[in-house]
């Protein structure tokens, strides 16, 4: 046997083993969440009649948790917002030219694009 074919046989090997672990793995994890799964089911069997009895307060959790949310991520908007707006003066404040180049136009306000004038072959345009 030479060392090509020897490699050759230990990578069909390698390749074998990797897939049989990932099969091992795959069926692991399968079975945990079958067995998951059959638990909640059997769970909720058993407690049913508990579920029924909580079912009526599901929308009134759902208000008060949406609430809370709202509460405690309404400062991290607003920071985000004011540090977007802070970024932006600052941005303007050391960037934008103090004074303007000679012949050199400065604007505050964005430019308005002109209308392009009507050539003899545009036919996208009424008459």
């Amino acid at each position: 046997m030479s060392l090509d074919t020897i490699n050759d046989w230990a990578g069909g090997i390698g390749g074998a083993i990797l897939c049989l672990e990932l099969i091992v793995l795959l069926l692991i994890m399968v079975a945990i969440n079958a067995g998951l799964a059959f638990g909640l089911y059997w769970l909720l069997r058993k407690v049913g009649w508990a579920h029924e009895k909580i079912e009526w307060g599901r929308g009134l959790v759902h208000k008060y948790v949406d609430k809370g949310a709202n509460i405690v991520a309404a400062p991290v908007i607003l920071t985000s917002s004011a540090w977007s707006g802070l970024k932006v003066g600052l941005y303007r404040a050391t960037h934008w030219p103090k004074t303007p180049a000679a012949g050199n136009k400065v604007s505050t306000q964005m430019d308005v694009a002109q209308p392009a004038a009507k050539t003899a072959g545009d036919t996208t345009r009424a008459a």
